[in-house]
Parts: structure tokens; sequence; C-alpha cells
């Protein structure tokens, strides 16, 4: 019984105190009596692109890329990305792999996170037994047209956005001129 003298069937026996559900971090399988800990995710998976701020309209434009470096599919299946001042907003994924060596892009009209142009913000992502996997960097004053990307180890803006493809550096415009010709971009 609980304090209120409810009576309920000890969900998790093996596990001190009453336990109505399964806590954080267990899991029951179909065929068993007893609560198992779920094993930390060992996968290397990164979070790699945000577009918090999609020329005109950010709705149905912003995005949250996630990459996945290991020679074999992950199932993300409880997976959570969390955001905002106290990671209090948060989308679980459900019914979703990422394949080997390949980018995930989930829309902000899927996960139903805004991310905020201008406040500085971090964005987590928690495997399902709680444990953290990847987490970006805090970026502010996202200027329009500009993702937040991991290129070469490093959090950076660039003016390349590239959903589902690999990061590429900011381009700036050429300032020199060659015999009268004008390069329109170059690396920086």
């Amino acid at each position: 019984a609980n304090e209120a003298g409810e009576c309920f069937l000890d969900f998790c026996p093996d596990i001190e105190d009453l336990q109505v559900v399964a806590p954080a971090g267990y899991e029951k399988p179909p065929s068993s009596d007893v609560c198992t800990l779920i094993p930390l995710e060992d996968a290397i998976i990164f979070i790699t692109e945000l577009l918090p701020n999609a020329p005109s309209v950010d709705t149905g434009q912003e995005f949250i890329e996630i990459y996945n470096p290991n020679p074999t599919q992950i199932d993300l299946e409880g997976y959570v990305l969390q955001i905002g001042p106290s990671f209090t907003k948060e989308y679980v994924l459900s019914g979703v792999a990422i394949q080997p060596s390949s980018h995930l892009v989930i829309a902000d009209t899927e996960s139903g996170i805004t991310l905020p142009n201008t406040n500085g913000v971090v964005l987590r992502l928690y495997a399902p037994a709680g444990n953290l996997v990847s987490e970006s960097t805090i970026y502010s004053d996202a200027a329009d047209d500009v993702s937040w990307a991991l290129v070469e180890d490093q959090w950076i803006y660039t003016n390349q956005i590239t959903p589902g493809a690999a990061n590429k550096p900011y381009l700036e415009p050429a300032v020199d001129e060659v015999l009268g010709v004008t390069f329109v971009l170059a690396p920086c």
C-alpha cells in the first residue's frame, strides 16, 4: 500500500520501496518479473546542426540534425531532445532509427521545438537510460539564414546550410579582384 492506503502490485519487486511503474533508467521485459537497468548508450551520436533563424518565417523551416558516425544503425526509440533555460522543453523520439554514417533531420513541425534566435541556449540529446549522448554549445543572436553547425569539431555559424549532409564552413565574399574578375564566394 502507498501512503494513502491504496493497494498496488509492486511493479518492480526487486527494487526497494513500492514501484507502480518502472523507475527512470529501468525496464521490465515482458516475460520477466524483475526490473533491470537499461544499459547506458555506448554508441556515439552527435547533434551536428541547428537552424534557429530561417529566412522570412521560421516555422516549418527550423531543424535539428543528428549524425550517426557508427557502422551500424542506431534505434532512437526513447531518445530525448531537450532545450530551454532549464531543459524543460523536450521531444521524445519514437519509431525512428538513424542509418550508419548518416544524418537525421528533425523539423520543428515534427518535434514542436522552436529554436530561440537571440537567447543563448544549448540543445541536449539523452539516451533512454538517461545518460547524456550529445549536446551543442551555447549559441545566441543567430542571424537570418545561418545555421549553428559542428564543423571540424567546432561549433560555428555558417551560411552553408546543409540539412542531411556534411557541414561546411562559412563562405565570405572575395575581396580581391584579379584581372577584372571578382570571385563571388571564397572559403574564409
